[in-house]
C-alpha cells in the first residue's frame, strides 16, 4: 500500500500463526505503522503499484523503482529502474502479455509518452501517435486510463485519453498491438457527457469490436 513516499506492508502469514498452526487473524488485514519502506529521499509520492509476480515496481511522477523480497526480512530498499519515465496514475499502467505469456507493461507518462517495458529496458513506443498524446487536455490528464485485451490473435493495449477542453468532454480511445507496438484504431472519437472513468471492450457476434 503506497501512501505518500512510504510504502506500507501487512503483516505475514508467519506473525499471525500460533504454536499449534492455528493462524490468528488475517494477516492482510494488519498494516502496523511502522513497517514501512521510504521510496523516495525527496519529495516523490507513488502514483502507481504493478508487480509481475517476482517484483513489487512503484511509479512516482519522475521514476519507476523496484523492491524484491518475499519477506520483510529480506526486502530490498525501493531502487530506480526505469529513470525519468514516471508513470501518470494507477489506470494507466497496465501488464501486457503475449499469447498469454508476461511479457512487461506499458504506461502512460505524465509528460504525455506511452512506455512500453519488459520489466529490464524501457523504450517509447508512443512516438507514431505523439500528435494525439501531444493534444491531451492537461486539466482532465488524470481522468486517463487504460486496459489489457487478450483475445485470440490480438494482445491489445488500449488507452483513453481526454483531448476537449470543455464538457461534452471528447474521449480519444487508442490501441496498440503488445506483439508488433503497431497502433491501430487511434482516431476513435466519443463525445461524452462526462469524463470516464473505466473501458469495456465487447466483441458481437460479428467479431466487431465495441468500446
Amino acid at each position: 500500500m503506497a501512501v505518500g513516499q512510504n510504502i506500507y506492508f501487512s503483516k505475514s502469514v508467519a506473525e499471525l500463526t500460533l504454536p499449534n498452526g492455528f493462524i490468528a487473524g488475517k494477516y492482510e488485514e494488519a498494516w502496523p505503522q511502522d513497517t514501512f519502506l521510504d521510496m523516495s529521499e525527496g519529495a516523490e509520492t507513488a502514483s502507481g503499484l504493478l508487480s509481475n509476480g517476482q517484483a513489487l515496481f512503484i511509479g512516482s511522477q519522475r521514476h519507476i523503482r523496484w523492491i524484491t523480497g518475499d519477506d520483510p526480512s529480506n526486502f530490498s530498499e525501493p531502487e530506480i529502474i526505469h529513470a525519468e519515465v514516471g508513470v501518470l496514475n494507477q489506470e494507466v499502467w497496465q501488464n501486457v502479455f503475449i499469447q498469454g505469456t508476461p511479457s512487461g507493461c506499458i504506461w502512460l507518462t505524465p509528460d504525455l509518452r506511452v512506455i512500453g517495458s519488459d520489466f529490464n529496458a524501457y523504450h517509447d513506443i508512443g512516438h507514431p501517435i505523439q500528435d494525439v498524446l501531444d493534444s491531451i487536455n492537461l486539466s482532465a490528464i488524470q481522468t486517463s486510463h487504460a486496459m489489457f485485451v487478450d483475445d485470440g490473435e490480438f494482445d491489445l493495449y488500449i488507452l483513453a485519453i481526454p483531448r476537449a477542453p470543455t464538457p461534452p468532454a471528447t474521449r480519444t480511445v487508442s490501441s496498440t498491438c503488445a506483439r508488433s507496438n503497431g497502433w491501430c484504431g487511434i482516431h476513435s472519437i466519443c463525445p461524452l457527457q462526462c469524463c470516464s472513468t473505466s473501458t469495456l471492450l465487447e466483441f458481437r457476434s460479428g467479431c466487431s469490436p465495441e468500446q
